[in-house]
């Protein structure tokens, strides 16, 4: 037997699949995507939420550290935005998007967040469901590296991996289909595991 949440996993995969091969960007799937990624806080979704804990100073790491990893994240004809990942928030997680890396994606929007497909089978870590705005996680089920365009819950687990620390308003100007390119001064050899 196959459970909900696989289904729904499988769903999201599909629509983001699909925009990304019709160059939509914006294809969604029958109701679950919807159903779970929303501003309407329905029984099941990610919703506002007034008071988000977020990375704080007291859990970066100071400069010169082995767990912060800048990226850059390019946007066609816009400019780039900085964006650091953190190892000890997820390691297995941000190992794995740094061995993918250059990674170029369609943007899929549900407000709050700003979705990309990334190719990567991880599972859930260190997960967490309240995030702030300009907060990076990772979506095991649907394989989405999500930006948090505001403060939000949501009722799946995600993978804590980064903020964008400069930048975000381009995050904000995004639409459905662009293209995004998330780099990487680290090669696949340096990365552990």
């Amino acid at each position: 037997m196959i459970s909900k949440e696989a289904i729904e996993g499988c769903l999201i995969f599909l629509g983001v699949l699909a925009g990304d091969m019709k160059g939509l960007g914006d294809a969604r799937p029958c109701g679950s995507y919807d159903k779970c990624f929303s501003s309407v806080p329905p029984k099941r979704a990610i919703s506002t939420f007034q008071r988000a804990p977020s990375l704080s100073a007291s859990t970066e790491p100071a400069a010169g550290s082995v767990s912060k990893v800048e990226c850059t994240a390019s946007f066609r004809g816009r400019g780039e935005a900085k964006v650091a990942l953190f190892r000890h928030l997820a390691p297995l997680t941000v190992n794995a998007l740094l061995r993918a890396m250059p990674l170029d994606s369609r943007v899929n929007l549900q407000p709050p967040l700003a979705c990309f497909f990334a190719e990567l089978r991880v599972g859930v870590e260190k997960p967490k469901v309240v995030y702030a705005r300009g907060e990076v996680a990772f979506l095991p089920s649907g394989g989405l590296l999500c930006v948090f365009l505001g403060d939000a819950r949501s009722d799946r687990p995600l993978n804590p991996v980064g903020k964008v620390e400069e930048g975000l308003e381009l995050f904000d100007g995004l639409r459905p289909g662009d293209v995004v390119r998330l780099t990487s001064p680290v090669t696949p050899s340096q990365v552990e595991g």
